[in-house]
């Protein structure tokens, strides 16, 4: 179970660099990767920071040049990239999440926008957790090594049983420092 948690943190924390890379680049470089087939299109574009996820159903079957995968990048200067042609009827927005559906002359629209940041952010909650869970607590090491309470961080060396300022027992703090603490727990 550690392994794979270990394994998932790296993982995430590889997507959330990469997500953060693709951040800086759309700001540069609009990227458009789309999939029509004959009445019915899903694209996804990267643009001005934010990954924009569309489906467009046309009144019309698409022609035969339309058809297929398609990946295209269209260059701009640091001022920004090219600005989406962006038909929205009704629309929602909440930190930047959009979810937006409209029609433009024969084309219907349902669009799903997402900041990159907040990609970013989502997938390194991950990785920091298991870092916070591995290396834990520098409070809780420091109160541990100077035999202080956990909850209020009382000096014990004087106690017996509790904590005299919280009442936290102290057996807890004692086997937490045990040598063989470690060894109870992983069950050797």
């Amino acid at each position: 179970m550690r392994r794979a948690s270990a394994i998932l943190s790296g993982l995430s924390l590889l997507f959330s660099l990469a997500s953060a890379g693709f951040w800086v680049r759309s700001y540069f470089v609009q990227e458009v990767v789309s999939h029509y087939s004959a009445w019915a299109g899903q694209a996804m574009y990267s643009v001005d920071g934010k990954l924009k996820f569309m489906k467009v159903t046309p009144d019309f079957a698409f022609s035969d040049d339309w058809l297929g995968v398609h990946y295209h990048t269209i260059e701009s200067g640091p001022q920004g990239a090219a600005q989406l042609i962006d038909f929205r009827f009704v629309s929602f927005d909440f930190i930047g999440i959009e979810v937006a559906t409209g029609k433009w002359g024969a084309l219907r629209d349902c669009s799903l926008v997402l900041p990159w940041w907040l990609i970013a952010l989502v997938l390194a909650v991950l990785p920091s957790a298991w870092i916070w869970a591995s290396f834990g607590s520098p409070r809780r090491k420091y109160r541990i090594a100077h035999n202080l309470c956990l909850r209020c961080g009382y000096d014990l060396r004087a106690s017996v049983d509790r904590c005299p300022e919280c009442g936290e027992p102290i057996r807890s703090i004692k086997a937490e420092t045990s040598p063989f603490a470690y060894s109870r727990r992983a069950g050797r």
